[in-house]
């Protein structure tokens, strides 16, 4: 079999075994214990080229959504491992911990790097750059700095709240009052999250709007990602 149809194999198994391994029914939050391993393993070996090759992330937008997605996937297998723990589970558990934990999952690691590959493909598949670099500037600080603020704001909210609920004088509603100014940090990391999907948007109508070079091939266009990707 053809080597790079190999790779491609494995790669969509270890995506089916991720995704059955965070949203599946077993184990804590849904998550089974031996995924932790492989995380880890994967992460490492991403920082580490990434950390060799620094200054080509700082001219790729895609390199840029990417390299913050696999840092979020490396500390979901942390916060797995964590949760996994019997005395931290007593804590977290049925608090805003357990959104946090799905939002860096689902939108710190995959919606990320959705958004770099995104960013990679269109204009491999439209023969044409994108229009903005500025817009994917704009997109990118605002969704980093929006979901830091957001999932800080829910750590930090599922811990206040989980140990107010081991207090057992703890009045009930007042452990439900803990969360809203953490609920607050959440909704400015939303605000943030927002204003970079508009940027997003806005490219991505730009780009098809946008006319074609005359005689440009999809070969031209896979050699200079630079000019294609530029994030500053």
């Amino acid at each position: 079999m053809d080597t790079r149809r190999v790779r491609q194999l494995d790669g969509c198994e270890h995506f089916g075994w991720w995704a059955s391994s965070r949203l599946g029914t077993g184990g804590q939050h849904g998550c089974r214990d031996d995924a932790a391993g492989p995380d880890f393993i994967i992460g490492a070996n991403h920082h580490g080229t990434i950390f060799k090759n620094f200054a080509a992330v700082k001219q790729s937008a895609t390199l840029r959504f990417i390299s913050f997605g696999a840092v979020s996937f490396t500390i979901a297998g942390v916060v797995q491992v964590a949760l996994g723990i019997r005395g931290v589970s007593e804590i977290l558990h049925f608090t805003l911990a357990t959104q946090a934990y799905n939002d860096t999952v689902l939108y710190a690691f995959f919606s990320m790097v959705m958004f770099g590959s995104i960013y990679y493909l269109m204009p491999r598949i439209l023969l044409k750059g994108w229009p903005s670099a500025m817009l994917i500037n704009v997109h990118f600080v605002t969704a980093a700095v929006g979901i830091v603020i957001c999932l800080a704001s829910l750590y930090l909210g599922g811990l206040v709240q989980g140990k107010a609920l081991n207090e057992s004088e703890t009045p009930f509603l007042e452990v439900v009052g803990l969360a809203k100014k953490f609920l607050f940090g959440q909704s400015l990391g939303g605000l943030l999250l927002l204003v970079g999907h508009v940027a997003f948007a806005l490219n991505f109508v730009l780009i098809l709007a946008k006319p074609r070079a005359t005689r440009v091939t999809a070969a031209d266009l896979f050699q200079p990602a630079p000019e294609m990707e530029v994030a500053s």
